[in-house]
């Protein structure tokens, strides 16, 4: 939909890109009410280069905390061979040049493809505001939009083979840089900061979550629209531990399935049958699918990804005189029993550990979406659940 803009006496219209007026450095938009009609003018100081075809572009409204003018980023797809396939940047660099990529060659086409899909293509969304106009002054991009939004647009041939760019697969990776989709919750209550990308030419790297998985609306709902808003640890080892469920519901599906064509394959062995309805009756166990999704679905984690995490773990333990785990999915099933079935017993020194915890467990399981494999050699009947987890 189109942006909008308020007339005199508070009449809502939509406007329309007509042209870029190089005098005044303004976009004309023309508007049409059944009273009037004319011209809003939307300040851009920034060079045209008009060099590409906007339908060959797809853009999306994204909430950063902390954002400021010269987080512009190009986007690259972090696959065997990176190749750039758009750009991140704050809504306000389109109103201004004091920022280092006001004369950026690469940037400018995108910057300029930006300003008119945003005038002709923005998202409905409460929090897109609509200023009213006068004779005076011309509006600003950030007049319709929060100071913390960000445009991240997207070459769409760039991430061929596909035909087009589905964010939900990619919003565990803008997560981890502090990014989320504009939704309806407003910016200003955004709690999550992630990572600014570093580097001596800093680049956001987006990896999609597993092709094992499918496209699920859950996933982005859990980190963009509850933990990224969430003040509460204990709400937030909540909603993590529901993407690990999720996990392990996979799992549980995958094992069923072999295990029952292997039931089939070996009907006229009553011993051989015993062993396998044994097995599927193991897969009931929360305990031995967590175990058998992290080191068998997830195998490819390296240790980096979990030490922090297992270490935190084994402290919240220690404050209850419990063992230590060697074992991440043991130690964090225990974390998980104590917060669900004992959180009144969790003591203040506890509660103080879950907040280490908490951040560890996030790119923990963040890590799992980009690394779960369901690939039929990992899901053979002769690999048993580890013993570890029975």
């Amino acid at each position: 939909m189109p942006l909008y803009v308020t007339l005199p006496p508070g009449i809502k219209v939509p406007i329309t890109f007509s042209m870029f007026e190089e005098k005044k450095n303004c976009i004309l938009c023309k508007f049409k009410s059944q009273d009037q009609e004319g011209l809003v003018e939307i300040k851009y100081p920034l060079d045209i280069v008009d060099s590409e075809n906007p339908d060959e572009f797809q853009i999306f409204l994204l909430v950063k905390n902390d954002l400021n003018e010269n987080d512009i980023f190009q986007v690259f797809d972090k696959s065997p061979t990176p190749r750039r396939i758009g750009w991140c940047f704050p809504i306000q660099a389109l109103n201004s040049t004091d920022h280092s990529f006001a004369d950026n060659r690469h940037f400018l086409p995108y910057a300029y493809v930006a300003a008119n899909k945003l005038i002709s293509e923005c998202p409905d969304n409460s929090n897109i505001s609509i200023p009213s106009i006068d004779d005076t002054e011309p509006v600003e991009f950030t007049d319709f939009f929060p100071d913390s939004i960000a445009i991240l647009i997207i070459h769409l041939p760039s991430i061929v083979p596909d035909t087009n760019f589905n964010l939900e697969k990619w919003v565990a990776s803008l997560f981890i840089h502090g990014y989320i989709p504009l939704g309806t919750r407003p910016p200003i209550d955004l709690i999550w900061l992630g990572e600014k990308p570093e580097g001596k030419e800093p680049k956001i790297l987006l990896k999609p979550i597993s092709s094992a998985l499918d496209i699920s609306p859950f996933i982005s709902t859990v980190l963009t629209d509850l933990i990224a808003f969430e003040r509460n640890n204990l709400l937030v080892f909540f909603y993590l531990y529901q993407v690990i469920e999720f996990l392990m519901e996979k799992v549980y599906l995958i094992e069923q399935e072999v295990l029952i064509d292997e039931l089939l394959k070996v009907r006229n062995d009553s011993v051989k049958s015993k062993d396998i309805l044994s097995d599927i009756q193991g897969l009931s166990s929360e305990k031995k699918r967590i175990n058998r999704l992290i080191n068998c679905y997830c195998k490819t984690l390296k240790n980096s990804d979990y030490n922090d995490l297992l270490e935190s773990c084994n402290k919240f333990h220690k404050e209850n005189d419990d063992k230590e785990y060697n074992d991440i999915g043991e130690a964090l099933y225990k974390v998980r029993n104590v917060l669900f079935h004992q959180y009144r017993n969790v003591s203040s020194t506890q509660q103080s550990v879950l907040s280490d915890i908490i951040p560890n467990l996030i790119y923990f399981v963040i890590n799992m979406l980009f690394n779960f494999s369901n690939d039929k050699a990992e899901k053979r009947y002769i690999e048993k659940i580890p013993e570890s987890s029975k």
